[in-house]
C-alpha cells in the first residue's frame, strides 16, 4: 500500500521507517533526532555541524560567491549570540524580496524537502527571529545592502 501510496506518507516500526518520496521509497534506521543548539559568537570562524560551516566578516563588497550554500548579512542588524538550530513547526520568516512572512514548513514544501531529510534542516536565528533556513532562503530582514558597511559570511562546505 505504501508504494502505491501519496507521496510524503511512512511507515514505522521499532527500529524502521520506510518513506514514500517522490522519486524513490527510502528506508532509514530509526534513530533519536538530536536536538541541536549551537551558540555562534562574534568572533566564531567555524562550526563543524554538520557540515563544516566557515564564517567570515568581510568589508561591504560585492565579491563573494552567489550561492545557496553562503548566507550573507549586516553584520549590525545581527544580535549575537545566533543561534543554529534544527527547525521546528511554527518557524516562521520573512523571505528576502518578501514584504510578508512565510513558514518554514512550507518553504521545504516549495523546495521539495524529502520528508526523511527535513528533520536535518537548521536555522540561524538572532534574538529569537530566523534569519538564514540553511541552503534555502534568507531573511530580508537581515540582508546584504547598500548601506550595509561589514558583512557577515555563513558558507555550508
Amino acid at each position: 500500500h505504501l508504494l502505491d501510496g501519496k507521496i510524503g506518507r511512512k511507515l514505522e516500526s521499532q527500529n524502521w521507517e520506510i518513506f514514500r518520496e517522490r522519486e524513490c521509497t527510502r528506508l532509514v534506521r530509526r534513530r533519536d533526532v538530536a536536538e541541536v543548539f549551537i551558540e555562534i559568537s562574534k568572533n566564531t570562524s567555524a562550526i563543524d555541524y554538520p557540515k563544516r560551516i566557515r564564517i567570515e566578516t568581510s568589508a561591504a563588497n560585492e565579491n563573494f560567491l552567489k550561492s545557496k550554500f553562503v548566507g550573507v548579512f549586516d553584520f549590525d542588524k545581527l544580535e549575537f549570540p545566533l543561534i543554529l538550530r534544527k527547525w521546528k513547526e511554527g518557524d516562521n520568516i520573512q523571505p528576502l524580496g518578501m514584504t510578508g512572512r512565510k513558514k518554514v514548513s512550507d518553504i521545504l514544501i516549495s523546495e521539495k524537502v524529502e520528508l526523511s531529510q527535513k528533520r536535518k534542516v537548521l536555522v540561524l536565528e538572532s534574538n529569537g527571529e530566523i534569519v538564514w533556513v540553511l541552503g534555502m532562503r534568507i531573511s530580508e530582514k537581515y540582508k546584504f545592502t547598500e548601506d550595509t558597511s561589514t558583512m557577515w559570511i555563513m558558507t555550508i562546505e
